[in-house]
């Protein structure tokens, strides 16, 4: 895994790996890319996890332990 920009880690030759710090820009760019997709337009498409899953994580603040917290499903769309 190489990092690409401050945000952004190439994956191999095949997958872009990106993190957000804005939830509302990763809200608008899944619209975006669903959208062109949707048209058929080539875009990157978001994949799912090992576990199957299209689900959106938050980093959130728990007694002092830092966990992550399902905040968004891509497929269900229930923000």
């Amino acid at each position: 895994m190489t990092q690409i920009y401050d945000t952004t880690w190439q994956v191999g030759e095949t997958y872009i790996l990106k993190v957000y710090d804005n939830l509302t820009l990763l809200e608008r760019n899944i619209k975006i890319i669903t959208i062109l997709d949707d048209l058929g337009i080539p875009v990157g498409k978001i994949v799912p996890t090992a576990e199957n899953t299209m689900k959106i994580y938050q980093f959130v603040d728990d007694n002092e332990d830092k966990i992550m917290k399902s905040i968004y499903d891509v497929w269900k769309g229930d923000m």
